[in-house]
Protein backbone atom coordinates (compact mmCIF):
# COMPACT_ATOMS: atom_id res chain seq x y z
CA UNK A 1 0.00 0.00 0.00
CA UNK A 2 2.78 2.38 1.16
CA UNK A 3 4.83 1.34 -2.07
CA UNK A 4 1.15 2.67 -4.42
CA UNK A 5 1.63 5.93 -2.36
CA UNK A 6 4.63 6.65 -3.36
CA UNK A 7 4.64 5.92 -6.81
CA UNK A 8 1.97 7.72 -7.48
CA UNK A 9 2.91 10.70 -5.48
CA UNK A 10 6.34 10.73 -7.63
CA UNK A 11 4.13 10.21 -10.88
CA UNK A 12 2.03 13.16 -9.91
CA UNK A 13 5.37 15.48 -9.05
CA UNK A 14 6.65 14.46 -12.31
CA UNK A 15 3.81 15.45 -14.28
CA UNK A 16 3.12 18.68 -12.28
CA UNK A 17 6.87 19.72 -12.88
CA UNK A 18 6.64 18.94 -16.16
CA UNK A 19 3.56 21.03 -16.50
CA UNK A 20 5.06 23.79 -14.81
CA UNK A 21 7.96 24.13 -17.11
CA UNK A 22 5.83 23.81 -20.16
CA UNK A 23 3.92 26.73 -19.24
CA UNK A 24 7.39 28.94 -18.25
CA UNK A 25 8.74 27.91 -21.83
CA UNK A 26 6.12 29.95 -24.29
CA UNK A 27 7.08 27.54 -27.04
CA UNK A 28 6.52 24.36 -25.39
CA UNK A 29 5.16 22.08 -27.79
CA UNK A 30 3.20 20.34 -25.00
CA UNK A 31 1.05 23.45 -24.27
CA UNK A 32 -0.13 23.00 -28.23
CA UNK A 33 -0.60 19.73 -28.04
CA UNK A 34 -2.86 20.09 -24.59
CA UNK A 35 -4.59 23.23 -26.32
CA UNK A 36 -5.35 21.42 -29.22
CA UNK A 37 -7.06 18.46 -27.39
CA UNK A 38 -9.10 21.00 -25.17
CA UNK A 39 -10.35 22.71 -28.32
CA UNK A 40 -11.60 19.37 -30.05
CA UNK A 41 -12.81 18.02 -26.84
CA UNK A 42 -14.70 21.13 -26.39
CA UNK A 43 -16.07 20.78 -29.88
CA UNK A 44 -17.59 17.37 -29.40
CA UNK A 45 -19.15 18.58 -26.19
CA UNK A 46 -21.17 20.96 -28.43
CA UNK A 47 -21.75 18.07 -30.79
CA UNK A 48 -23.24 15.86 -28.16
CA UNK A 49 -25.27 18.58 -25.99
CA UNK A 50 -26.10 21.19 -28.78
CA UNK A 51 -24.76 23.37 -25.88
CA UNK A 52 -22.77 26.98 -26.56
CA UNK A 53 -20.60 29.65 -24.62
CA UNK A 54 -20.22 28.57 -20.94
CA UNK A 55 -22.94 25.82 -20.42
CA UNK A 56 -20.02 23.67 -22.50
CA UNK A 57 -17.76 23.87 -19.22
CA UNK A 58 -20.67 22.92 -17.00
CA UNK A 59 -20.82 19.92 -19.05
CA UNK A 60 -17.17 19.35 -18.82
CA UNK A 61 -17.03 20.12 -15.10
CA UNK A 62 -19.86 17.77 -14.39
CA UNK A 63 -18.25 15.29 -16.28
CA UNK A 64 -15.06 15.51 -14.75
CA UNK A 65 -16.71 15.66 -11.03
CA UNK A 66 -18.30 12.49 -12.06
CA UNK A 67 -15.48 11.04 -12.82
CA UNK A 68 -13.17 11.55 -9.95
CA UNK A 69 -16.42 10.68 -7.67
CA UNK A 70 -16.52 7.47 -9.77
CA UNK A 71 -12.23 6.72 -9.56
CA UNK A 72 -12.58 7.33 -5.63
CA UNK A 73 -15.11 4.96 -4.72
CA UNK A 74 -13.45 2.22 -6.96
CA UNK A 75 -10.34 2.88 -5.15
CA UNK A 76 -12.15 2.67 -1.84
CA UNK A 77 -13.01 -0.82 -2.94
CA UNK A 78 -10.46 -2.35 -5.16
CA UNK A 79 -7.20 -0.38 -3.45
CA UNK A 80 -5.25 -0.59 -6.84
CA UNK A 81 -4.34 2.68 -8.20
CA UNK A 82 -3.23 1.06 -11.74
CA UNK A 83 -6.72 0.06 -12.05
CA UNK A 84 -8.60 2.67 -10.81
CA UNK A 85 -7.03 4.83 -13.42
CA UNK A 86 -7.47 2.90 -16.22
CA UNK A 87 -11.49 2.52 -14.93
CA UNK A 88 -11.06 6.71 -14.68
CA UNK A 89 -10.09 7.22 -18.14
CA UNK A 90 -12.87 4.43 -19.96
CA UNK A 91 -15.02 6.73 -17.16
CA UNK A 92 -14.41 9.72 -18.32
CA UNK A 93 -14.17 9.18 -22.24
CA UNK A 94 -17.49 7.01 -22.29
CA UNK A 95 -19.67 10.22 -22.83
CA UNK A 96 -17.31 10.99 -26.49
CA UNK A 97 -17.35 7.35 -27.74
CA UNK A 98 -21.03 7.29 -27.48
CA UNK A 99 -21.57 10.58 -29.32
CA UNK A 100 -18.79 9.85 -32.06
CA UNK A 101 -20.77 6.75 -32.42
CA UNK A 102 -24.30 8.29 -32.83
CA UNK A 103 -22.87 10.82 -35.10
CA UNK A 104 -20.73 8.32 -37.11
CA UNK A 105 -24.14 6.18 -37.76
CA UNK A 106 -25.98 9.43 -38.20
CA UNK A 107 -22.97 10.18 -40.91
CA UNK A 108 -23.42 6.80 -42.60
CA UNK A 109 -26.99 7.24 -42.96
CA UNK A 110 -27.12 10.62 -44.62
CA UNK A 111 -24.01 8.73 -46.97
CA UNK A 112 -25.94 5.93 -47.87
CA UNK A 113 -29.34 8.07 -48.73
CA UNK A 114 -27.89 10.95 -50.53
CA UNK A 115 -27.47 8.65 -53.59
CA UNK A 116 -31.63 8.52 -53.57
CA UNK A 117 -31.98 11.57 -52.67
CA UNK A 118 -30.39 13.50 -55.55
CA UNK A 119 -31.96 11.26 -58.15
CA UNK A 120 -35.22 12.23 -56.50
CA UNK A 121 -34.65 15.80 -56.56
CA UNK A 122 -33.38 15.46 -60.23
CA UNK A 123 -36.29 13.90 -60.97
CA UNK A 124 -38.40 16.86 -59.34
CA UNK A 125 -36.44 19.54 -61.44
CA UNK A 126 -36.85 17.32 -64.70
CA UNK A 127 -40.82 17.73 -64.06
CA UNK A 128 -40.37 21.47 -63.63
CA UNK A 129 -40.52 22.51 -59.83
CA UNK A 130 -37.96 24.62 -58.42
CA UNK A 131 -34.70 23.74 -56.31
CA UNK A 132 -36.47 25.04 -53.05
CA UNK A 133 -39.53 23.04 -53.51
CA UNK A 134 -37.62 20.04 -54.48
CA UNK A 135 -35.68 19.62 -51.60
CA UNK A 136 -39.33 20.55 -49.50
CA UNK A 137 -41.19 17.54 -50.67
CA UNK A 138 -38.01 15.63 -50.20
CA UNK A 139 -38.04 16.43 -46.14
CA UNK A 140 -41.39 16.34 -46.03
CA UNK A 141 -41.43 12.60 -47.70
CA UNK A 142 -39.04 11.32 -45.71
CA UNK A 143 -38.19 11.29 -42.01
CA UNK A 144 -34.40 10.47 -42.37
CA UNK A 145 -31.55 12.49 -41.20
CA UNK A 146 -30.59 13.63 -45.13
CA UNK A 147 -34.58 15.02 -45.06
CA UNK A 148 -33.91 17.01 -42.01
CA UNK A 149 -31.03 18.49 -43.00
CA UNK A 150 -33.09 19.61 -46.10
CA UNK A 151 -35.92 20.96 -43.83
CA UNK A 152 -33.30 23.25 -42.16
CA UNK A 153 -31.85 24.47 -45.44
CA UNK A 154 -35.51 25.57 -45.91
CA UNK A 155 -36.52 26.69 -42.38
CA UNK A 156 -33.60 29.22 -43.06
CA UNK A 157 -34.45 30.30 -46.33
CA UNK A 158 -37.95 31.07 -44.74
CA UNK A 159 -36.33 33.43 -42.21
CA UNK A 160 -34.77 35.29 -45.07
CA UNK A 161 -31.27 33.61 -45.38
CA UNK A 162 -30.42 32.90 -48.83
CA UNK A 163 -30.16 29.60 -50.47
CA UNK A 164 -26.33 29.35 -50.71
CA UNK A 165 -25.81 30.38 -46.68
CA UNK A 166 -28.16 28.08 -45.70
CA UNK A 167 -26.61 25.51 -47.52
CA UNK A 168 -23.30 26.19 -46.66
CA UNK A 169 -24.28 25.90 -42.89
CA UNK A 170 -26.01 22.75 -43.70
CA UNK A 171 -22.39 21.91 -45.07
CA UNK A 172 -20.56 22.67 -41.69
CA UNK A 173 -22.68 20.49 -39.91
CA UNK A 174 -22.21 17.49 -42.23
CA UNK A 175 -18.35 16.49 -42.39
CA UNK A 176 -18.73 14.16 -45.44
CA UNK A 177 -17.04 14.57 -48.97
CA UNK A 178 -19.70 13.34 -50.74
CA UNK A 179 -22.41 16.44 -49.08
CA UNK A 180 -19.29 18.88 -50.04
CA UNK A 181 -19.30 17.68 -53.56
CA UNK A 182 -23.05 18.58 -53.34
CA UNK A 183 -22.92 21.80 -51.43
CA UNK A 184 -20.63 22.98 -54.31
CA UNK A 185 -22.75 21.98 -56.74
CA UNK A 186 -25.68 23.93 -55.38
CA UNK A 187 -23.32 27.12 -55.68
CA UNK A 188 -22.20 26.31 -59.01
CA UNK A 189 -25.47 25.73 -60.47
CA UNK A 190 -27.25 29.35 -58.56
CA UNK A 191 -23.62 30.80 -59.69
CA UNK A 192 -23.54 30.24 -63.78
CA UNK A 193 -26.75 28.07 -64.66
CA UNK A 194 -26.64 24.66 -66.64
CA UNK A 195 -28.75 21.46 -66.20
CA UNK A 196 -28.72 20.88 -62.58
CA UNK A 197 -30.87 17.80 -62.84
CA UNK A 198 -28.48 15.94 -65.41
CA UNK A 199 -25.42 17.35 -62.73
CA UNK A 200 -27.30 15.82 -59.62
CA UNK A 201 -27.96 12.29 -61.32
CA UNK A 202 -24.54 12.39 -62.04
CA UNK A 203 -23.49 12.86 -58.91
CA UNK A 204 -25.62 10.31 -57.46
CA UNK A 205 -24.16 7.56 -60.17
CA UNK A 206 -20.56 8.49 -58.99
CA UNK A 207 -21.30 8.47 -55.08
CA UNK A 208 -23.43 4.88 -55.83
CA UNK A 209 -20.24 3.18 -57.40
CA UNK A 210 -17.89 4.84 -54.55
CA UNK A 211 -20.34 3.09 -51.57
CA UNK A 212 -19.83 -0.03 -53.79
CA UNK A 213 -16.57 0.19 -53.63
CA UNK A 214 -16.35 0.91 -50.35
CA UNK A 215 -18.69 -2.07 -49.41
CA UNK A 216 -15.72 -4.63 -51.48
CA UNK A 217 -13.67 -3.16 -49.53
CA UNK A 218 -15.19 -3.65 -45.73
CA UNK A 219 -15.82 -7.15 -46.84
CA UNK A 220 -12.64 -7.82 -47.39
CA UNK A 221 -11.07 -6.50 -44.54
CA UNK A 222 -13.37 -7.88 -42.02
CA UNK A 223 -11.45 -10.46 -41.30
CA UNK A 224 -8.28 -8.57 -40.27
CA UNK A 225 -10.64 -6.13 -38.41
CA UNK A 226 -11.98 -9.35 -36.42
CA UNK A 227 -8.98 -10.35 -35.63
CA UNK A 228 -8.07 -6.45 -33.98
CA UNK A 229 -10.71 -7.30 -31.85
CA UNK A 230 -9.91 -10.94 -31.15
CA UNK A 231 -6.35 -9.34 -29.85
CA UNK A 232 -7.98 -7.38 -27.20
CA UNK A 233 -10.26 -9.86 -25.79
CA UNK A 234 -8.92 -13.07 -26.14
CA UNK A 235 -5.89 -12.20 -23.30
CA UNK A 236 -8.56 -10.75 -21.30
CA UNK A 237 -10.74 -13.93 -21.45
CA UNK A 238 -7.51 -15.85 -21.26
CA UNK A 239 -6.66 -13.44 -18.07
CA UNK A 240 -10.14 -14.07 -16.21
CA UNK A 241 -10.16 -17.94 -16.97
CA UNK A 242 -6.98 -17.72 -15.30
CA UNK A 243 -7.54 -16.38 -12.12
CA UNK A 244 -10.01 -18.75 -11.77
CA UNK A 245 -7.74 -21.67 -12.02
CA UNK A 246 -4.83 -20.50 -10.91
CA UNK A 247 -6.17 -17.47 -8.44
CA UNK A 248 -2.84 -16.92 -6.01
CA UNK A 249 -0.27 -16.87 -8.61
CA UNK A 250 -2.27 -14.46 -10.58
CA UNK A 251 -3.31 -12.67 -8.20
CA UNK A 252 0.68 -11.25 -7.86
CA UNK A 253 -0.28 -9.13 -10.55
CA UNK A 254 -3.05 -6.90 -9.04
CA UNK A 255 -1.21 -7.23 -5.48
CA UNK A 256 2.82 -6.76 -6.43
CA UNK A 257 4.54 -3.64 -7.78
CA UNK A 258 6.10 -5.58 -10.52
CA UNK A 259 2.77 -7.67 -11.51
CA UNK A 260 1.24 -4.11 -11.74
CA UNK A 261 3.78 -2.68 -14.12
CA UNK A 262 3.86 -6.26 -16.29
CA UNK A 263 -0.11 -5.90 -16.52
CA UNK A 264 -0.28 -2.24 -17.60
CA UNK A 265 2.23 -2.57 -20.13
CA UNK A 266 0.30 -5.97 -21.26
CA UNK A 267 -2.39 -3.60 -21.58
CA UNK A 268 -0.81 -0.98 -23.60
CA UNK A 269 0.64 -3.31 -26.11
CA UNK A 270 -2.36 -4.41 -26.82
CA UNK A 271 -4.51 -1.37 -27.24
CA UNK A 272 -1.56 0.07 -29.11
CA UNK A 273 -1.64 -3.34 -31.72
CA UNK A 274 -5.20 -2.96 -31.78
CA UNK A 275 -5.17 0.83 -33.38
CA UNK A 276 -2.19 -0.46 -35.69
CA UNK A 277 -4.19 -2.59 -37.16
CA UNK A 278 -7.41 -0.35 -37.29
CA UNK A 279 -4.69 2.21 -38.99
CA UNK A 280 -3.79 0.01 -41.49
CA UNK A 281 -7.27 -1.50 -42.38
CA UNK A 282 -8.40 2.06 -42.85
CA UNK A 283 -8.51 2.55 -46.64
CA UNK A 284 -9.76 5.61 -47.96
CA UNK A 285 -11.92 5.75 -51.50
Amino acid sequence: MSNQILLFSAILFALVLFIAWSLMNSKSYFLKVLFDMHVRYIGHIKEWTGLRDGRVYMVLFAQVAAALMLVLVIYFVLRNIFLVLLIGYFIFKAPLWISNYKRKRRLNSIEYELPTALTVIASSLTAGVSLSIALQSYSKESNSPLASEFAHVIRLQKVGVDFETAIEEVGKRIDLVDFQLLVMTFRISKSVGGNLSETLMSLSNTIQQKLTIEGKIRSLTAQGKMQGWVMICLPALVGVALFFIQPEEMGLLLTTLYGKIVLFICLTMAYIGHKVIQKILAIDV
